[in-house]
């Protein structure tokens, strides 16, 4: 059973797609992404470690953070970034469980660049 500050594979598989789906922030250490470079629908890549200056950019958003296991690095970072008064959730089982359950995966050589430029979605309606 999760805790409260995780998803499940299920209710996460459910939001994908949906305008509320909440910001997915791929933590995975570079040999484990690079082993396999695929991403959950909708993620994004960030380098991890013991200072995460992105934390910030995700001020009132909800954040799912995902790493291999969903444990200690995920867990830190969701941790570090609710201490920012930020929605941070981690994936129960981490991309492991998510590719091992057979959800979509997409390879990260054939997503467009991010636009900089481009306004965030904010997870609000106004």
């Amino acid at each position: 059973m999760p805790s409260t500050t995780e998803i499940t594979v299920p209710q996460l598989s459910r939001l994908i797609g949906l305008p509320r789906l909440p910001v997915i922030v791929d933590v995975r250490a570079d040999e484990e992404f690079a082993s396999d470079p695929r991403l959950i629908p909708g993620s994004r890549r960030r380098a991890a470690g013991t200072h995460v200056p992105w934390g910030s950019e995700y001020t009132c958003q909800s954040v799912i953070v995902v790493c291999k296991d969903g444990l200690h690095l995920s867990q830190g970072i969701g941790a570090l970034m609710r201490q920012q008064g930020i929605d941070a959730q981690t994936l129960e089982g981490g991309y492991d469980s998510w590719r091992d359950s057979g959800q979509l995966l997409v390879r990260a050589d054939s997503l467009p660049e991010p636009d900089e430029a481009a306004p965030r979605p904010t997870n609000q309606f106004f």
